[in-house]
């Protein structure tokens, strides 16, 4: 069974735990699982307790109930957090709390936007981009803007796994394969 499929159930599993409780609630665990999965990607001593065998499921354990108590997490982020330690699945966490956070949105009619240029994108610019994807989504529509200074001009927006490339760099890719298939 692939990572995301696995990921995918521990996410709707936890998720479903969640029912009847407020939506804040799911906000904070959602926010939570993000934050461990970021502070393990930023911690080498946070990988190795993760991933390396040599470390026992008790003692990774204790150290995520460390980091959960000092960060005041919700008890289901941390049962969750458990049971991935006790199945053996806790290096799928980056997959689990992607899935969450992908199972909300879709709970909540919501998909995820992000628009990227080479300089800020005006207000304007980012209204008619929301505007046009929910009205073909039927979905509100959560958009984030960054910077990306490789893309010299144009606007690059990713919607749930699709992108559509209207960069200076991606105009050119797009001619060269068009002039290479005219070629043959």
């Amino acid at each position: 069974m692939s990572t995301s499929t696995i990921a995918r159930r521990y996410a709707r599993a936890a998720l479903s735990s969640l029912d009847g409780e407020d939506v804040e609630v799911t906000k904070r665990v959602d926010a939570e699982l993000q934050h461990f999965a970021s502070l393990k990607d930023e911690s080498e001593e946070l990988r190795q307790v993760v991933h390396n065998p040599a470390f026992t499921p008790d003692e990774r354990s204790q150290v995520i109930a460390a980091i959960g108590e000092s960060a005041g997490y919700h008890a289901s982020t941390l049962a969750l957090l458990k049971l991935l330690i006790q199945k053996g699945r806790i290096g799928t966490i980056d997959s689990v709390a992607a899935s969450f956070t992908s199972e909300v949105d879709r709970r909540a009619s919501r998909v995820r936007v992000t628009v990227s240029s080479s300089r800020n994108v005006d207000e304007s610019t980012l209204s008619s981009i929301i505007h046009r994807i929910e009205t073909e989504s039927g979905k509100k529509a959560s958009v984030k803007s960054i910077v990306e200074p490789n893309h010299i001009g144009g606007l690059q927006v990713h919607v749930e796994g699709k992108v559509w490339d209207n960069t200076i760099q991606g105009r050119l890719n797009r001619l060269k394969f068009s002039l290479a298939n005219e070629s043959l």
